[in-house]
């Protein structure tokens, strides 16, 4: 098939089948939300709430407002297969009787460049994204926003007694419970008391700033409502470039983490708001009072990057989401350049070492193996020479890492090279394809599949 055909067939795809179709077929439950739909993100596992994930049947386009995935239905089904953008133009196109099966096996092997090429030509968001502040923005309003707040006693409990952590934890990482919005109107007063670059009146700021948004109604900025206690999300600069809330109640389908975001307002479709941001996807960062070592710990949820960080005195970063890694780069950049990590170390930081610390079910549960290896690899290929290693310890001294922590076992931790771990762990997916004769290995349940690991993944 030639690179004529191919094309033709893409935009034939683009303007003959609805998106929404396609998600429908592969899986996607959809909610219709005005003239849009929401659904829950099929990239992520954690984190997942349906106002994160919307689908716009009028542009043909999805977007993950946690991730910043976003595109047509051919980039929807390349990152969902993990193929790249003309394969999966291909495996629509079979699907839906474009192409013949002889066709499609026929096909030929697309390079990365080639591919790369392709999509950027025919994957264009036609909508123009609406901008985040910078972080020097938003951590003034975050600081701002914080000072109203109180951390309540139960919340208080939960930190101490629940997560292990002190006092001085708390309070150095600012942890707060949620408010009302009856704070809002001393919070505009502050704003307007400030100056902020780029803006002529300092309340504008709030456009561009996650989980604000202004009522088309009375013309009034307010914030969106949860219960729950706030997590500051921290960058390697000491800014606050994010807020996630842990709910205090959950709701059926819903994850338990969620951000502190506007995103609903950016196309509403009942037209009552306005100036809604998307939170994004923030890497936190957290720094010891003592960098003893040039190691890098890189985990899922502050939590644990706390813990890490207090126990082993190393640098943690965390993603709110094992999916959520694609600003990890960035993150080290940041960290490698911070005038206050090199105070602390008290040289240049170098990235060397870097442990991946992710909870003990990646023994039994390959959706998080694979996320993991694409996470690796792509560090491998943008900072060759890391020495990049797996943890992982006995699941019955804890799921996370915190938690193996906090039970007193932090010397039960153990460490495998990254290209060991990988190639026997590839080494066991075979090995249980063949004994099921299966050729998904999705089919397996996650618990058999352990069985599968302790057997053969010899360590």
């Amino acid at each position: 098939m030639n690179k004529e055909k191919l094309s033709e067939i893409i935009e034939t795809l683009k303007t003959s089948l609805p998106i929404e179709t396609v998600m429908e077929d592969f899986g996607v439950k959809l909610y219709r939300c005005g003239k849009n739909y929401n659904a829950f993100s099929p990239f992520r596992t954690g984190n997942r709430s349906r106002t994160s994930f919307t689908i716009s049947p009028k542009l043909n386009i999805f977007k993950d407002w946690v991730t910043g995935q976003a595109g047509d239905s051919i980039k929807f089904v390349s990152l969902l297969e993990n193929v790249s953008y003309p394969e999966a133009a291909l495996i629509l196109a079979r699907k839906y009787g474009y192409i013949t099966e002889e066709e499609f096996q026929g096909r030929k092997k697309f390079t990365k460049k080639f591919s790369e090429a392709l999509e950027r030509k025919h994957n264009k968001i036609e909508k123009e994204e609406h901008k985040i502040a910078k972080p020097e923005v938003l951590d003034k309003v975050f600081r701002l926003f914080l000072s109203h707040t109180k951390l309540s006693d139960e919340h208080k409990k939960h930190l101490l007694e629940e997560r292990k952590l002190s006092e001085e934890d708390i309070k150095k990482h600012m942890f707060f419970s949620f408010p009302s919005r009856a704070i809002m109107r001393k919070l505009l007063k502050d704003i307007e008391n400030e100056t902020f670059e780029g803006y002529d009146n300092p309340l504008d700021v709030l456009k561009d700033v996650p989980g604000f948004f202004k009522r088309k109604e009375d013309s009034n900025f307010t914030f969106m409502k949860y219960k729950g206690i706030g997590i500051p999300i921290k960058n390697a600069f000491d800014q606050i470039i994010g807020i996630q809330i842990r709910s205090d109640e959950v709701k059926e389908g819903y994850s338990r983490y969620l951000w502190f975001s506007s995103s609903f307002a950016i196309d509403d479709p009942d037209g009552k708001v306005e100036f809604g941001t998307s939170s994004g996807s923030p890497i936190d960062v957290v720094i010891p009072d003592n960098v003893k070592y040039s190691v890098l710990f890189i985990t899922e949820g502050k939590f644990k990057s706390v813990k890490i960080a207090n126990t082993y005195n190393c640098i943690a970063i965390s993603v709110q989401g094992i999916g959520t890694w694609r600003n990890i780069l960035d993150s080290i950049k940041e960290i490698e350049c911070s005038e206050k990590i090199k105070e602390k170390y008290g040289k240049d930081f170098l990235v060397k070492n870097v442990f991946m610390a992710f909870d003990s079910d990646i023994c039994h549960n390959v959706a998080v193996f694979n996320q993991l290896k694409k996470l690796t690899d792509t560090l491998l290929e943008e900072k060759p020479g890391l020495n990049i290693y797996y943890t992982y310890w006995d699941i019955n001294y804890g799921k996370g890492i915190d938690d193996l922590i906090n039970n007193g076992h932090k010397d039960k931790i153990k460490k495998y090279e990254k290209s060991v771990w990988d190639s026997r762990y590839e080494k066991v997916i075979e090995k249980a394809k063949e004994d099921e004769n299966i050729d998904e290995i999705w089919k397996i349940p996650k618990e058999k599949f352990a069985g599968y690991f302790e057997k053969y993944m010899v360590l």
